[in-house]
């Protein structure tokens, strides 16, 4: 259970090999034998799998066990993603605290936002590096993201809250950066990848709606500081659980490793594996450029790429709007409790899950076919974009409201909104 993860890779180096040992190291005889055949050759001795039924391949771990690792990605998800909106039912509070407006005030959560949205332009091509993998960025930026809830309850000026939530949005980026990435290492596109995609995507969507239920009554009855508390104790336990569960992904990263064992049992320095070749040949200013610069580069010379990252900053802005929007509704117009205010936010989780379920019908009966069948297109992409979900959410939010003054219609307007989101993110992310 904890062979691969970064509690079983610490062990391992600590105890010289000689705990939870790895594939290489349990075959000292095999490497021998390839040292004496090729350890005359000039040229590098590639490590790959020993065939296609390799235990350490990702692809070939259980299926219960792929099904954990898709589970801790959504629960690290959920939690990272929540610590955009704890702040919704505190903006009052945070305002009458520091003495500001509720306009500033509500910068605490898009600097947050902001901060997630930058992340990943440096952190995700970093874990394509072959010796740093997924779980590096995934521990240092979960930690990081964690202990930064301290000085943020803590904060005496609204300066320092701001600057903490953009610092703690940009550290906890990785999930978001490199979660659908990490997904893809351990299923196969007739495995089980596309729903495994959008369960991951439900954590994205969804753990938003849950920020706010998660503090709203803490808030009421304690002030805005405990709107971050909580979320320092749930990362935490998060953390623990990734470091001591968590294994690495990446297949790169795994056969880098496997090729430093190999030459440290040998002595042979000639095994590499591929990518530890493909970034050796690079010098640093060109493997830096290779990982942070180009995909920017990418990302405003490619129309459909730009488009796309339009496209999702568009959805995802509205549905922030939502998040502003909600406390005017129900507490201005229908007297809701700080409490029940959070309990609302439960429409969204509910959507979030409904378009879950519906991306995986997708899946099952139109796409998997079409893939099987050799008759899959990127445009069929668009489809389970539920671009529909759009304009209804906001017809609905917009217009019934004001027509129709019930309630009713106040706690169910998150259903479209979440719907629409995991739709778009199920459509770019795969």
């Amino acid at each position: 259970m904890f062979k691969g993860t970064a509690f079983g890779t610490l062990l391992n180096l600590i105890s010289g090999g000689k705990l939870l040992k790895t594939e290489a190291q349990r075959r000292d005889k095999f490497w021998l034998t390839q040292d004496i055949e090729h350890g005359r050759d000039p040229e590098e001795v590639i490590v790959t799998w020993h065939g296609e039924n390799d235990v350490e391949c990702p692809y070939n771990w259980p299926t219960w066990y792929k099904c954990w690792v898709t589970l801790l990605l959504y629960i690290m998800t959920l939690s990272v993603y929540m610590g955009s909106s704890v702040v919704s039912p505190a903006i009052t509070d945070i305002s009458e605290d520091f003495q500001i407006s509720q306009v500033t005030a509500a910068l605490s959560m898009s600097l947050f936002v902001w901060g997630y949205g930058f992340g990943p332009m440096v952190l995700s091509p970093i874990t394509d590096i072959s010796w740093v993998g997924r779980n590096g960025p995934y521990i240092v930026g979960l930690g990081l993201f964690t202990m930064l809830q301290i000085p943020t309850a803590l904060v005496k000026n609204a300066a320092g809250l701001l600057i903490l939530r953009f610092l703690a949005g940009f550290f906890g980026s990785p999930v978001l950066a490199t979660g659908a990435a990490s997904i893809g290492d351990v299923w196969r596109m007739d495995g089980g990848f596309m729903n495994a995609l959008a369960f991951w995507n439900w954590g994205a969507s969804g753990g938003p709606t849950v920020g706010p239920m998660l503090v709203s009554f803490a808030v009421s009855k304690l002030g805005w500081r405990w709107s971050i508390w909580p979320l320092l104790c749930l990362n935490g336990l998060n953390w623990m659980l990734l470091f001591f569960a968590l294994p690495e992904t990446s297949s790169s990263a795994i056969l880098t490793r496997r090729a430093k064992q190999i030459r440290k049992q040998t002595g042979n320095s000639k095994y590499r594996s591929a990518a530890e070749i493909k970034d050796g040949e690079l010098e640093v200013t060109s493997l830096l450029y290779e990982t942070l610069c180009r995909p920017i580069q990418l990302t405003l010379t490619e129309p459909v790429l730009l488009c796309s990252n339009l496209y999702i900053a568009y959805v995802y802005g509205i549905v922030y709007c939502f998040f502003e929007a909600y406390p005017m509704a129900l507490q201005e117009r229908h007297g809701f409790s700080l409490g029940l205010l959070g309990v609302a936010y439960v429409s969204g989780f509910v959507g979030s899950g409904t378009a879950f379920g519906l991306y995986c019908i997708y899946n099952t009966k139109l796409a998997y076919p079409r893939w099987k069948e050799g008759r899959w297109k990127p445009e069929y992409r668009m489809e389970p974009a539920f671009s529909i979900l759009v304009w209804m959410d906001e017809f609905w939010r917009g217009t019934l409201d004001f027509v129709c003054d019930s309630v009713f219609w106040e706690y169910h307007v998150g259903v479209p909104a979440f719907a629409r989101i995991l739709g778009v993110f199920g459509r770019e992310f795969s």
